[in-house]
């Protein structure tokens, strides 16, 4: 998780752990919207995580594959 395209907006990206280009893995978020926490699928390809990016402060459950290997 990082702030990386906008101060104190958390967003959450992958990496691989040998080095490489970073992954956004949500979709773009608004105004004060963030992604809240996450858990990783024991084989890393796929990664759950709450956040409110459709709505501000309306949080919601979403999955995606992680693209690193």
């Amino acid at each position: 998780m990082a702030d990386q395209d906008r101060d104190d907006v958390r967003e959450f990206f992958a990496v691989p752990i040998g080095g490489g280009a970073s992954r956004k893995l949500n979709e773009p978020l608004g105004g004060k919207r963030d992604v809240r926490r996450f858990e990783l699928s024991p084989d890393g390809s796929t990664v759950a995580h709450i956040a409110d990016q459709r709505v501000n402060n309306q949080r919601e459950l979403f999955s995606v594959g992680t693209g690193v290997d």
